[in-house]
């Protein structure tokens, strides 16, 4: 691709494990290059520019930027270095924007990289186009029911592994059944506090210890 739009625009739509990017010499655009810089926060980049515009592009994005030429070996390194320091993923799905905000601002401070949906509908947008280690999914959503969106999900290659809890203020023996039915691997009950945080972490480890990336 050689517009940013275009990629913008294909990272919406599907899942991309990563992005090489040939950088060009610093010109008087540089609206096109925050936006670049606003995309390696959501997405693996690697990008590649002359050696002596390394020290400018460095500066300006979140990305391993390297000098040309472009090769594989460097490209693994530093895919390998990034993997090792990233942490935790998670996707926080509530129809109640307080609540968003209370869940994502604790979770934050475990140093989570969190992502929100008031949706069904955001919430199967943004699995699409990113890996998580954990989703929790309120039920009661505007559009349909986070059953629903969790097996949608689901189908999502993926999200075949991934730690999917029900976030609900009270579950019923039938609703917990059919929760798992949907995909659900347990349940959270309202409201999430730091012991909470806790003991979701650890049952996260202990469900899907495969699917966490190591911090």
């Amino acid at each position: 691709m050689q517009q940013i739009e275009q990629l913008q625009a294909e990272l919406q739509h599907r899942l991309v494990d990563l992005v090489l990017v040939q950088l060009p010499a610093p010109d008087d655009t540089p609206e096109l290059w925050t936006e670049l810089h606003q995309l390696t926060a959501r997405s693996q980049m690697v990008a590649f520019c002359d050696q002596v515009h390394l020290t400018y592009w460095s500066s300006l994005l979140r990305c391993p930027v390297l000098a040309n030429p472009m090769l594989s070996a460097r490209i693994r390194q530093h895919l390998g270095e990034r993997l090792q320091s990233n942490s935790m993923r998670l996707l926080v799905v509530d129809d109640n924007k307080t609540n968003l905000a209370f869940v994502k601002a604790m979770l934050s401070q475990q140093q989570f990289e969190v992502d929100t949906a008031a949706t069904g509908t955001e919430a199967i947008r943004l699995a699409k186009s990113s890996r998580y280690q954990l989703i929790l999914m309120d039920i009661q959503l505007p559009d349909m029911s986070g059953v629903l969106a969790t097996h949608m999900i689901r189908q999502l290659p993926q999200h075949q592994e991934t730690v999917i809890m029900a976030f609900t203020a009270h579950a019923l023996p039938d609703e917990i059944s059919q929760f798992h039915q949907a995909g659900m691997n347990d349940v959270v009950i309202k409201p999430l506090d730091a012991h909470k945080v806790a003991d979701l972490i650890r049952r996260c480890q202990q469900l899907s210890p495969q699917n966490l990336i190591p911090g």
